[in-house]
């Protein structure tokens, strides 16, 4: 399984792009989850999977420090619900 993405500059990429970058590596995360759950003691799907989750991590800090908030609680004030106030990603 090759991530494409881990050799894109994420800075020149846009907002529908970053978002679907997101998408694909929040699958690839699903994806791994699952094969760990029965190759629990795989070492390279492990590896693997941390790697992704960390560029996963990395993407969504991105889009929200450019765009908006994806997650509940990652907003600027913690007193308000930034992710509620602003348009889903599916409405832009």
């Amino acid at each position: 399984m090759e991530i494409s993405t881990m050799q894109t500059d994420h800075n020149i990429l846009n907002q529908s792009q970053l978002l679907e970058k997101i998408q694909q590596i929040s699958l690839t995360l699903v994806d791994l989850l699952e094969y760990l759950d029965t190759h629990s003691y795989d070492s390279f799907a492990i590896s693997r999977y941390d790697m992704t989750k960390k560029e996963l991590n990395t993407l969504t800090e991105e889009y929200e420090k450019k765009f908006a908030v994806l997650r509940p609680g990652s907003g600027n004030d913690p007193n308000t619900w930034d992710w509620a106030i602003q348009p889903f990603p599916w409405d832009m």
